[in-house]
């Protein structure tokens, strides 16, 4: 993979846009929920806020595909020096993870909503789970480097280089 000295404006633009869509996505997720119960259970639906949350999700997903073609075609910054070869590969597992979610959980919404299939919907609640905890790990874990190791990390999200 190609490496790269910072992350450009287009980058830092889709991964915290995407940060909000999730954040819009869980405050949506309630009345989502509901919305599919009715479904299922033969009622109509006409839920703007779970047409909200339908619609934030494929943008989630197509963010990522633009995200994914960007990390290929342009790169990605290399881990700040004297981080340990543990903690990089952590960061990696950990970034590849949210980035698959983020494809997964999109698609399960999809196939539990457009299909119909109650099975998705429940697939669909696991990865949400999984994709906040890795979320909530990468938050971390950028905390951890700017306030422990201050090693400049999370200055890469926030000024292209």
């Amino acid at each position: 993979m190609k490496t790269t000295k910072g992350y450009s404006p287009l980058q830092i633009g889709v991964h915290w846009v995407t940060a909000l869509l999730i954040g819009l996505q869980y405050l949506s997720s309630d009345a989502m929920e509901a919305a599919f119960r009715a479904v299922l259970n033969g009622r109509a639906n006409d839920s703007s806020v779970a047409q909200i949350h339908t619609w934030s999700g494929v943008a989630v997903l197509a963010l990522v595909v633009l995200r994914l073609g960007m990390r290929f075609w342009r790169g990605v910054p290399d881990t700040p020096a004297g981080s340990s070869p543990r903690m990089e590969q952590i960061g990696e597992w950990t970034h590849w993870s949210v980035l698959g979610l983020l494809v997964l959980v999109p698609v399960s919404g999809l196939l539990a909503w457009g299909a119909g299939i109650a099975l998705a919907g429940g697939v669909h609640g696991l990865l949400v789970n999984m994709l906040l905890a890795l979320v909530l790990l990468h938050a971390a874990a950028a905390l951890y480097h700017q306030y422990f190791l201050r090693d400049g990390l999370i200055r890469r999200m926030l000024h292209p280089g």
